[in-house]
């Protein structure tokens, strides 16, 4: 018999989508990253090729967010990584500290 595994999204806050972000570049360990969508709670990013054996699940990271008006420095832990259909490896970050990034994001 197949377990099938689902995933439950227990969010507090709604993602914003990267077409939908107003300006914003990340960077994480001093590396630029690619944002896909970020909320006051996470953010699922891509990583580059070159850092992705560095960051598995569990991985304390502290990441930088860039907008146009201010910066927001925030800490968050690994909870999901995969792989997409080109191979580039995707993370979903859970932040653990308070912070604001909802005044740049809403």
């Amino acid at each position: 018999m197949e377990i099938k595994k689902k995933f439950i999204d227990l969010r507090a806050w709604p993602r914003v989508r990267l077409d939908l972000l107003p300006s914003v570049r990340a960077f994480c360990h001093g590396k630029e990253i690619q944002v896909i969508d970020l909320a006051p709670g996470g953010a699922h990013v891509i990583l580059r090729s070159d850092e992705s054996e560095v960051f598995e699940i569990g991985t304390i990271l502290q990441m930088k967010f860039v907008f146009d008006k201010n910066e927001v420095s925030v800490g968050g832990e690994i909870m999901r990584k995969w792989k997409d259909t080109s191979q580039r490896d995707h993370i979903a970050i859970k932040f653990h500290d308070n912070n604001n990034i909802n005044q740049f994001i809403y």
